[in-house]
């Protein structure tokens, strides 16, 4: 209900904003559209905040506050699984080598492959990323998506070590680590 009713509020601000601030509203409707994607994004509102930064990228000549905007679309997308992910994390990483969100491109190329199976490449970009540099949500997927890479490429001391920390430290992924640990001690 929380975030209907933020939801509801950005839009209501990212449409009245620019009409209320009539003087300026060239340079101030493209940050409007920033702020409320990044807020939708915060909320892990990943539909509308794809939306609006897209809107922002298209109108905006802030090239930071772009790639700031494409950065959080893409992460968006992973998370929606959404098609061709894969490519466009790449192209990022190739048009901007040097950025602050290097390791999370790392974690997301590794989910985006993960999410399609290609569990081979999902292990390498995992072993690029650091995890010490992610949130604890985050932390949480990487083990659970590293440990099931691993399963499925029949790695099955690694993947139980990993299943092993889920069980003890992640409430999200306790039931299956539990589960995917007693298989793989099924199938030794």
């Amino acid at each position: 209900m929380r975030k209907k009713l933020m939801a509801c509020g950005l839009l209501f601000l990212g449409i009245t904003a620019p009409v209320l601030s009539q003087n300026n509203q060239k340079e101030t409707y493209p940050n409007v559209l920033f702020e409320t994607g990044k807020a939708f994004f915060k909320e892990k509102i990943y539909e509308g905040s794809i939306q609006s930064l897209k809107a922002f990228v298209e109108e905006s000549e802030e090239e930071s506050l772009v790639a700031e905007a494409e950065f959080m679309m893409l992460y968006a997308a992973t998370e929606l699984n959404k098609e061709g992910v894969t490519e466009e994390i790449l192209d990022y990483m190739h048009n901007y080598p040097v950025t602050v969100h290097s390791n999370r491109l790392n974690y997301l190329l590794a989910s985006s492959y993960y999410m399609k199976g290609a569990y081979t490449e999902a292990i390498k970009w995992f072993g690029k990323t650091d995890i010490d540099q992610l949130s604890s949500d985050e932390q949480d997927c990487f083990f659970y998506r590293s440990a099931y890479s691993y399963l499925q490429q029949k790695e099955y001391k690694i993947a139980s070590n990993l299943f092993k920390l889920l069980k003890q430290n992640s409430l999200p992924y306790r039931k299956d680590a539990r589960y995917y640990d007693s298989y793989i001690d099924y199938c030794e």
